[in-house]
């Protein structure tokens, strides 16, 4: 994985949002400001957090999705936790997710690795930090950097030409 060259593999993964089996296609994500977080184990108040969380991500445009931990890749869906959560759980049997964002198969730790995706789908921005405010805010500055980088890349540059045109009629 490269940031800045890498993008998000165009593919359809299993998930859970809200306590229910989908497939959730990839390519859904083109087009706007995503942030993938690969959880550690959580419990039903991380799963509050989270859509608490969930909710600052949107009014800034983004989308949040989590990535189940590689030890659980297909928790119960009937369990509190995972019912009251809104944010989709991408599960990666295959491990293709891990493969393509460099993620180790080791069993996850207490902390996430998220990655920004612009809307382009390239990869922007890694960040190792613990599931909690703190670390989560952080993650949105660098998203809020990010964005301004973009926009301020993509702006149209002004060609101004200053002219002088001779002063009639005095």
């Amino acid at each position: 994985m490269k940031i800045g060259h890498s993008t998000i593999p165009r593919m359809r993964v299993p998930a859970l949002l809200k306590g229910k089996m989908t497939l959730f296609d990839l390519a859904s994500l083109q087009g706007r400001w995503s942030m993938i977080c690969s959880l550690p184990p959580f419990e039903f108040g991380e799963a509050v957090f989270l859509n608490q969380y969930h909710r600052t991500v949107q009014q800034k445009g983004a989308t949040l999705l989590g990535m189940l931990s590689c030890t659980d890749p297909f928790p119960d869906p009937n369990l509190p936790k995972i019912k009251v959560l809104r944010i989709p759980l991408l599960a990666d049997p295959l491990q293709r997710l891990r493969r393509k964002f460099g993620l180790d198969g080791k069993p996850c730790s207490n902390r996430c690795q998220s990655f920004i995706l612009d809307p382009q789908g390239i990869i922007r921005y890694h960040l190792v930090h613990q599931l909690n405010w703190r670390g989560l805010s952080f993650l949105m500055e660098i998203l809020k950097h990010c964005q301004d980088q973009l926009s301020l890349s993509t702006k149209p540059s002004l060609n101004l030409r200053l002219t002088t045109s001779p002063i009639v009629g005095r």
